[in-house]
């Protein structure tokens, strides 16, 4: 966990946690969220991002934004916004594709600074997320629930305003810029279990619920099925809300990490067998190459171009405090109009 925590901050776009489904008795929240004693994946992902972040604020400054939603019966709702009244129904939001991976429009996100804030945030979260109870289950989560943070780093160097006028830009080691910022996303996932309502013997809501949960996790499967099958096999993102809003993070600019809980219990082999199964389909999935999550060398480049004209025009006196020169800063709007035009690598 540790590694794949190193990999993400910040290097990589799109990397994800991952809680693989087993039956419902199977308790996947301890998993992720485990009891104050001894806290589950999350807690200790975040403490691990935190350490990370005082651990490098000589060389790179990070800015940390949370969201908390969950799927339930195919719809997506906002752990972090309070309903109306208890028990009203929960206002769906709309997940769609933008030009930066999957938007979920009119979805909340809190700036956070520590992990304590984010404790309280997914305390506030889980009381609003579905639960419900069968015969199998006494406290059975009913929704899949996505807890994302996204990260903005920027080299410290960046922020030197003395330096960008003077024309100055650090340097990687492979020669190129690296005053730009980089972002990721990092998501923690806790998936509802699967159910044999023969076992659960659930009616109504419970039943409607997991009939949603099954064909959502259907439909996972299916896409990790074509995954891991020939190149160019057409995966079936769309066929659930779980796929679609996942299809960036299940893509080649990513890295995954899943766990399989499994039952000892001779009762329930057949569930065991087939997330086994699930499991190891899992494991013959490469995504591809990783990548870093921020711009391009031609974006750089450009970048670097406007603070050099930016720079020249304040040395001549004629950068006002707008930013703009006597002429409309001409030259250096445009660098910035070609700038804009460019796009990183991957995205279409």
């Amino acid at each position: 966990m540790v590694a794949l925590l190193n990999y993400f901050f910040p290097v990589l776009k799109f990397p994800i946690f991952f809680l693989a489904p087993l039956s419902t008795l199977h308790d996947q929240t301890f998993t992720m969220e485990g009891p104050p004693d001894n806290p589950g994946v999350n807690l200790r992902s975040l403490e691990e991002l935190f350490r990370l972040q005082a651990e490098r604020a000589d060389t790179m400054t990070y800015e940390f934004v949370l969201s908390y939603l969950e799927i339930y019966n195919e719809s997506v709702h906002d752990l972090l916004v309070e309903p109306a009244k208890k028990g009203a129904t929960k206002k769906a939001l709309d997940v769609r594709q933008g030009s930066d991976g999957m938007v979920v429009a009119g979805l909340v996100e809190t700036p956070v600074s520590s992990v304590e804030e984010v404790v309280a945030l997914m305390g506030r979260g889980a009381d609003n997320r579905a639960v419900g109870s069968h015969d199998m289950n006494e406290h059975s989560s009913r929704s899949h629930s996505i807890l994302t943070l996204s990260v903005v780093g920027t080299p410290v160097k960046a922020n030197d305003a003395a330096a960008a006028a003077a024309g100055g830009s650090s340097k990687d080691e492979g020669g190129s810029s690296s005053m730009s910022s980089v972002k990721a996303k990092l998501h923690l996932i806790d998936l509802a279990g699967s159910e044999r309502v023969s076992k659960t013997d659930a009616t109504g809501d419970r039943l409607k619920e997991a009939q949603a949960i099954n064909k959502s996790l259907s439909a996972l499967g299916d896409v990790i099925s074509a995954l891991g099958g020939k190149k160019g096999t057409h995966v079936p993102y769309r066929n659930s809300r779980l796929t679609f809003l996942l299809q960036d993070s299940l893509s080649g600019n990513s890295k995954v990490l899943m766990f399989c809980n499994v039952s000892p219990a001779s009762y329930n082999l057949g569930e065991t067998v087939c997330s086994l199964t699930f499991a190891a389909r899992c494991r013959n999935v490469e995504l591809g190459a990783a990548k870093k999550g921020g711009d391009s060398a031609e974006v750089r480049k450009l970048r670097s171009t406007v603070q050099r004209l930016q720079g020249q025009l304040a040395e001549a006196g004629l950068l006002t405090a707008g930013g703009e020169g006597a002429d409309d800063g001409a030259e250096g709007a445009a660098a910035e109009k070609s700038l804009s035009k460019v796009k990183s690598p991957g995205k279409k």
